[in-house]
Formats: C-alpha cells, structure tokens, sequence
C-alpha cells in the first residue's frame, strides 16, 4: 500500500531542500526529532537529518512551505470584498478585514520597539489576561550574540526582554515543538514563511491547529545571513566581547545597527537604510524566490509606516497593522477599546505605498527569480498559478536584476570579498561623516 508520502513524492523518497527558506518548520514537527537546523557556511540556516533516527514518515515533506509552493502553489484571489481600488492594490495588501496606523499606548514600550510596539503591547495584553500562555519571539541569546533564538515568552519581562528586530537567519519555528509537547494556547511571531509553515503544520496536526491561537505575521523583504552581525561589528570597530546587548534598530525610528556596551556607553549607530543595503547582498535565495511581503497567511500582518502621515511621530515609531481575520480584528478592536493600543483606520493604497519598494520587488518578476534561483541552486518554489502585479516596471526590474547580479557574486569566495570590502568602506565612511557633524 502506497503511503501519503509515495503517493505526492513518487517511491523515493526525496530530500529536504538544502536550499530553502530556513524557517525551522520541518524540525519543530518532526514526530521523531530527527531534523536539526544547522547553519552553512554562508550563514543560513537549512535542514540536517539524522538518519538513524529518521522514520521516513514525510512530515517534514507536509510542512515544508517551500516544497508546498512547489507542488501546490497557492493563488488566493484578492480582488473579491476587500474595498480597494485597483488590481494592483488588491493584490499587493491581500485578504484582510480592515488595515490601520497604530502604536502602544505605553510610551516606553512604544519607544524601545522597532516601530510603534503594536506586537508587544497585544503579547503583553493577551499574555496577562491569560488568552495565551506563551508566545513564540525571537530573544537575544546571553552566550552568542551572533545567533538570536527563538523562545517561549510567558512574562511580560521576557517579551519586553524579546523587543526589536533581528536582521539574520532565524528558525523560529523550532518551537513548535514546544507547542507539541506542552498544552495552551499559543501566539507566534514570525516572517511570512514562519507562518505558512504554521498553517501547513495546522492543516496536517490536531494539536498544533488546537493550540496556536494567534499568528502574528511581519511584513519582509528578505533577511540576511548570520554573517552580517559580525561584518557590521566590525564596520563599528567593536569586539563581541565588548557587547552587552546589540540593536537592529537602535536609536529612535528608523533607528539603526548599534551596540550597547558592558561599559555603559553605546557604539555609533550605522542608519538602517545604509546597512540594510550593504548586507542586502547576502540575500538567500528561498528570500530571493519568495513572493510573500506582508504575511498574508497571519491573522494579523505588521510594518514600518513609511509614509509621512504621521511625520511628527517618526522618531517615536508608527506601525501598520493589517488585521487578516475575523479573530485578528477582534483582538485589534478589544486592545483599542482598552486603551492598550491606538488605533487610526488606514486605506490599501496607504498599505501600498508604505511598503511599495517590497511589494514591487516580491509580486513582480517572480518567474525570472524562480527560474535565477533554479539555476543557481537546483530547486525553487514553483511560480506557476502565483499572481503578479500587472504593468511594467522598469525601476523594479532594474532593482531585481542588480540584486541577482550582487547575489550571483556572492556565491563566490573572491566575489564576496569584493563586495564586503566595497560595502565595509562606504559604511566607514559614513562613520567619518558622522564625527566630522558633531
């Protein structure tokens, strides 16, 4: 009798893709902890089985977001009840309830985010109320700096402790196998391949689908690899023994890369634009292929405002929210009504032109990012079926093309170097600008 498995993957049974988007999901679920997730030498994080342990089971096939795009590409049509005004619009923001601007309440919690503190705040609210009792955050690791881990906060003190991005690799949905082995309800933060990875994990497991109440999605653009901590720490001219906690986004919104020292003082601040761009290149290519930017599988999806509606609360941080469901809008609505959160209605195009330069680059050109990340790697999520943006782009397309040239030069030693040279000394020089300023 032919299993699941035989009956979608043929007889042989196929091997995790090396090359993938590095979310963790596989070895959360995996029934017999057979699959870990080690970084390569680029630093991102993929797959490695165990075999002696393996029982061949294919869950990790099931789960796997990049295989499912693969073989099962998802093609949700937005254009139906979601009140925008174009094609365009409609697909960029995807299904959703209603779209807002919003930030906490708490003026210290929203001043220590990355932008706004909406994602804390709700953790913080439901953690207390005891709707949930853990979530599922990315925290800073006290032994390596480098590598940030996910963890189950149940405090306020650990999500307050969990606050701010993390620009690297990470597989948060390793947890899951907390989730598995002990009973509650639980909330997720997590990229937009974290949370496919949780819904195809729903769908094939009770248990998981019974205990995750809540997945909160953040808005991406790709990620970069382990190596960049270290690449900008030394841009700063900062030993990691010197490090007593590192920020992505330090400083006030937009903030920027800096670190805070065991002496008390704090580095200079490299501007997030700037270093963004410079590590940018390090792009994976499971990033690279992907065509999700604002989580639109989460029952609420979060980002930056890049828009100057709120242009006197810049420095404060100024989310958007985009509640996705009927039980993400509740809970929007309750926190609001609590004076938890404030909350400003926003239209889609607002949503749109807040995030256009990573709307652009994931919902235009996926076959050609695909077909580069085939070539270059063997495998990539199958774009057949997956709707784009309709109208040219030359902008989007020039953007595109320089991206994959960078990554292409990436994949070699001499390349790499290259470039990491080239970013080092315009970042360096950026430092220069800034003492010669003060």
């Amino acid at each position: 009798m032919r299993t699941r498995m035989e009956d979608r993957y043929g007889r042989e049974r196929p091997r995790l893709p090396r090359t993938c988007f590095g979310c963790g999901t596989c070895s959360g679920m995996c029934p017999a902890g057979a699959i870990a997730m080690t970084p390569d030498q680029a630093g991102l994080f993929g797959p490695s089985i165990d075999v002696r342990r393996c029982t061949c089971c294919g869950t990790c096939l099931e789960v796997c977001p990049y295989l499912t795009l693969i073989h099962e590409p998802r093609a949700p049509t937005h254009w139906r009840g979601t009140h925008v005004r174009s094609y365009n619009e409609a697909l960029s923001v995807g299904s959703h309830v209603g779209c807002y601007h919003g930030w906490a309440s708490d003026a210290g919690l929203r001043q220590d985010s990355t932008s706004g503190g909406l994602v804390s705040a709700l953790l913080i609210t439901l953690l207390q109320r005891g709707d949930i009792h853990g979530a599922i955050v990315v925290g800073s690791s006290q032994v390596d700096w480098l590598r940030p881990s996910a963890m189950v906060a149940r405090t306020e003190e650990q999500v307050r402790g969990a606050m701010g991005s993390k620009y690297i690799p990470i597989p948060v949905n390793e947890a899951l196998e907390t989730v598995r082995r002990s009973p509650g309800q639980y909330a997720l933060v997590g990229l937009p391949c974290h949370v496919q990875g949780v819904r195809l994990a729903e769908s094939l497991d009770p248990c998981i689908k019974e205990r995750m109440s809540l997945l909160l999605g953040l808005f991406c653009s790709g990620t970069s690899s382990l190596r960049a901590t270290p690449y900008l720490l030394d841009v700063l001219g900062v030993r990691m023994s010197q490090v007593s906690t590192l920020q992505f986004r330090g400083g006030g919104w937009p903030g920027g890369f800096r670190a805070l020292l065991r002496d008390g003082t704090a580095s200079r601040t490299i501007p997030f634009g700037e270093y963004l761009t410079a590590v940018r290149a390090d792009l994976p290519w499971g990033c690279f292929a992907c065509w999700d930017a604002l989580a639109e599988s989460a029952d609420i999806s979060f980002g930056d405002a890049w828009t100057e509606r709120h242009a006197s609360d810049a420095d404060r941080g100024v989310s958007i929210a985009v509640a996705r469901t009927a039980r993400g809008a509740a809970i929007l609505a309750e926190a609001a009504s609590r004076g938890v959160v404030e909350l400003r209605p926003a239209s889609g195009r607002e949503v749109v032109r807040a995030q256009a330069t990573s709307v652009n680059f994931k919902r235009r050109h996926v076959a050609l990012r695909c077909m580069a990340t085939r070539i270059a790697r063997g495998t990539s999520p199958e774009c057949r079926g997956v709707e784009q943006l309709r109208g040219p782009s030359l902008v989007t397309w020039a953007r595109t093309l320089v991206l994959l040239a960078r990554r292409m030069t990436m994949s070699s030693r001499i390349g790499s170097s290259v470039l990491e040279c080239i970013g080092r000394r315009h970042l360096r020089a950026i430092m220069r600008r800034q003492r010669a300023a003060e």
